[in-house]
């Protein structure tokens, strides 16, 4: 009675869970793991013992023994703009990706400043004790990082990042294509490309020229002239966007239509417009890159939206490949997302004032 009691009491070994519901450790390790080889009524009698009394699955025994911790580590920098804006959305296709494998994922920020310095490290790096990481870098990614992530042979994944290999991004080129494409099929001739937050000499990430990229090989292929509006070259500060759209949509030979690079962009030349009374979209239509679906005074922007969960999901699955795989130099091939298109209500076709005018 003594030693049934001690069985029947606080659960900590499988031994003991095995001896409470008279099976083997091996049928009660399957069973835990969910495998289909363990009977259903059994399993169920097993995991309704481990409720009862306590047990839980001791992380670390279970890593020596299957040399897995079913971990995965979300790594960002430390440094603003350096990763990828750490939205819900993208954390939820990593989370709920990861979790139909029964696979947790913590997340944790790089020392840029000391990337070299071992004891700087996050202890994910520096410890033994995840299966492999997902680089949320996206801009001006520190040289030493590439070394750093060499010296760990930790299987990776970059997020939102255009490299070799190893990598998921969204296809700017296709997207700056895709919308200049639906200003194009709505009769738009005299179509402008706006970017007011970005540098033109120093881009940041890829899409700041691959947008523009896409835009411009869409207008030559109509045998148009691409048509960049901005005051300089440089970053335009916020309080000068406004009054900058304002003075080229005051023009008799502005654009009937732009494609903005983002809604840092749109917003100014909104509030613009509503200003200088010039209707959206009946007298300018307005496409841009987004988020997530957007309404700005009571109009709800054409757009092209980055699929942040898809992105995650599609990093998380990657990186599952590459540890199941057991070989953490593998090289995949890069994964190229699409746009979403949201049609909204900012597009619509020219006013007759602009009906087949070229630039």
């Amino acid at each position: 009675m003594r030693a049934m009691s001690k069985v029947l009491g606080r659960i900590r070994t499988q031994g003991e869970l095995a001896a409470a519901a008279g099976v083997s450790r091996y049928t009660v390790n399957r069973a835990l793991r969910g495998l289909e080889e363990v009977g259903e009524s059994t399993r169920k009698r097993i995991l309704s013992l481990a409720r009862q009394h306590g047990y839980r699955v001791h992380s670390g025994a279970s890593a020596v023994v299957n040399k897995r911790f079913n971990c995965v580590a979300l790594v960002e920098s430390n440094v603003p703009h350096r990763s990828s804006v750490f939205n819900g959305s993208l954390f939820d296709g990593v989370h709920d990706a990861l979790a139909e494998h029964d696979i947790h994922v913590v997340v944790t920020k790089m020392p840029d400043d000391k990337l070299l310095a071992r004891d700087e490290m996050p202890k994910v790096l520096r410890q033994l004790m995840c299966d492999g990481v997902l680089m949320n870098y996206f801009a001006a990614i520190p040289p030493q990082l590439e070394e750093v992530m060499r010296l760990t042979q930790i299987p990776a994944i970059w997020m939102n990042a255009r490299r070799p290999g190893n990598c998921v991004y969204l296809d700017d080129i296709e997207g700056g294509q895709r919308a200049t494409e639906h200003l194009l099929a709505l009769g738009h001739r005299r179509i402008a490309y706006l970017d007011y937050e970005n540098s033109v000499h120093n881009p940041i990430h890829h899409s700041i020229d691959d947008r523009h990229a896409g835009y411009a090989k869409a207008m030559k292929a109509a045998g148009l002239t691409p048509w960049r509006l901005r005051a300089s070259d440089e970053t335009m500060p916020r309080a000068e966007r406004a009054p900058f759209s304002a003075s080229w949509l005051a023009r008799p030979d502005r654009p009937s239509a732009v494609v903005c690079y983002s809604n840092k962009s749109a917003l100014p030349l909104l509030l613009a417009a509503l200003e200088a009374g010039v209707k959206i979209p009946d007298d300018l239509s307005l496409v841009t890159f987004e988020d997530d679906p957007w309404t700005e005074g009571g109009r709800h922007l054409t757009s092209f939206r980055h699929q942040w969960n898809l992105l995650g999901r599609t990093a998380a699955e990657l990186l599952r490949q590459i540890i199941d795989a057991g070989d953490t130099q593998e090289s995949i091939e890069p994964r190229v997302l699409r746009f979403a298109f949201d049609p909204g209500t900012t597009t619509a076709p020219p006013a007759k004032a602009f009906k087949n005018q070229t630039l």
